[in-house]
């Protein structure tokens, strides 16, 4: 059997003996890196929270009723089958058949297109049921009719 050796020069023996490590300013960009990504995700977080506890507008259908919209945006119609509205409980049917509504800013008439939602969205929370029916979206905040 045959033996063979291998001699590192000394320069070699200690850059293998060395640990390697990053620069110390990149401990920093770590930190600073975990410290946004905690602000980021807390703020989600508290948006998420927020925009499910926003209490919705309530109307009462068929009638007419008016109700305040302070962004613009796309928002969801929905029909509520189960419900409270000020203390007092409400249950009705979970379908009602021919339901149509119409939408229109109040100060102008203008009508605002509401469209039949292209997918399924249902809740139920406690006391509150519902399904959603229809979305619109508008480019400004006021006031707005809503007949069903």
């Amino acid at each position: 059997m045959r033996t063979v050796e291998l001699s590192v020069p000394t320069e070699m023996n200690e850059l293998i003996a060395q640990p390697i490590t990053p620069p110390k300013n990149w401990y920093l960009v770590a930190l600073v890196i975990l410290m946004v990504g905690f602000a980021l995700g807390a703020w989600g977080i508290t948006a998420f929270v927020q925009k499910l506890t926003d209490e919705p507008q309530y109307l009462f259908a068929p009638g007419v009723g008016e109700m305040a919209l302070e962004a613009p945006g796309k928002y969801t119609i929905c029909y509520e089958y189960k419900g409270l509205i000020d203390g007092k409980s409400y249950v009705s049917a979970k379908i009602v058949p021919g339901l149509e509504a119409r939408m229109v800013y109040k100060t102008t008439e203008r009508q605002i297109p509401l469209s039949r939602l292209r997918y399924s969205y249902t809740y139920s929370t406690g006391r509150r049921a519902g399904i959603g029916l229809w979305s619109y979206t508008i480019d400004e905040p006021g006031v707005f009719e809503l007949t069903t």
